[in-house]
């Protein structure tokens, strides 16, 4: 399945045992590959005015459609650092 950034952006994420983490945001690729690494996603609720966006592993994506992408129930108690150019 191919999705459109229009539809990609501002997608809901949720964790496999259903609880909504957020929405992308953003997406780091890697400019030789042209592979998505990270996604970034905006917290549903933020915790305070400076609560940093949650970067998602594309290896810790377990599905993705139209509705949603599905992702590993641990994302949310161990981010990923971000992938520095």
């Amino acid at each position: 399945m191919k999705l459109p950034w229009s539809v990609l952006h501002k997608l809901e994420v949720m964790t496999e045992s259903g609880v909504t983490l957020g929405y992308i945001h953003g997406i780091t690729v890697d400019t030789q590959t042209h592979q998505v690494l990270q996604y970034e996603v905006n917290p549903k609720f933020p915790v305070g005015f400076f609560r940093k966006p949650l970067l998602i592993s594309f290896d810790q994506v377990i599905s993705m459609n139209l509705e949603a992408m599905v992702v590993d129930d641990n994302v949310s108690r161990s981010p990923v650092e971000q992938v520095r150019a």
